[in-house]
């Protein structure tokens, strides 16, 4: 978002982020074709971070954050979680290194407030894990394995 659309009205935000997702923008027109023999240059933009407005849009949302950083410790990594769930209101942040995601291996930390309270290493897991935290309660009791000291910041 540019400075003007920071300062954007609730109805003007719902209104600018249903048009990036009806129509984003794009530079290619499907209706023509690309020719093989000239070099293409693409230019990427970044996209606007949508999780800070969630929460002010609908302050009764279920919000699930999601934290990908890579080589770091444990404990970085909750720090880093902790800090997303409280500067943009998250229920839940799921965590992972870059480092411990391989083939079906994906191991991941969901936390609540601060608190791991699961501790997973499939992606089956994780969605499982989600899932049940959003329709059974978000208590700081693990899903696995048993707390250990420091899994609560």
């Amino acid at each position: 978002l540019n400075d003007n659309e920071k300062s954007l009205s609730e109805e003007q935000l719902k209104e600018y982020i249903g048009n990036v997702l009806k129509n984003p923008k794009r530079i290619l027109n499907a209706s023509s074709k690309v020719s093989s023999k000239a070099e293409l240059m693409l230019t990427l933009k970044k996209t606007p971070k949508l999780i800070e407005k969630i929460k002010k849009l609908s302050p009764e949302s279920f919000l699930v954050g999601f934290k990908l950083l890579k080589g770091v410790s444990e404990e970085e990594l909750i720090s880093v979680a902790k800090e997303l769930s409280k500067n943009k209101g998250c229920n839940l942040v799921l965590a992972n290194d870059m480092d411990k995601i391989q083939n079906d291996r994906h191991e991941a930390l969901l936390l609540n407030e601060g608190c791991v309270i699961g501790r997973y290493n499939t992606k089956k897991e994780i969605a499982k894990g989600i899932v049940q935290r959003m329709f059974n309660g978000t208590s700081a009791e693990t899903e696995t394995g048993s707390m250990t000291t420091g899994d609560c910041l």
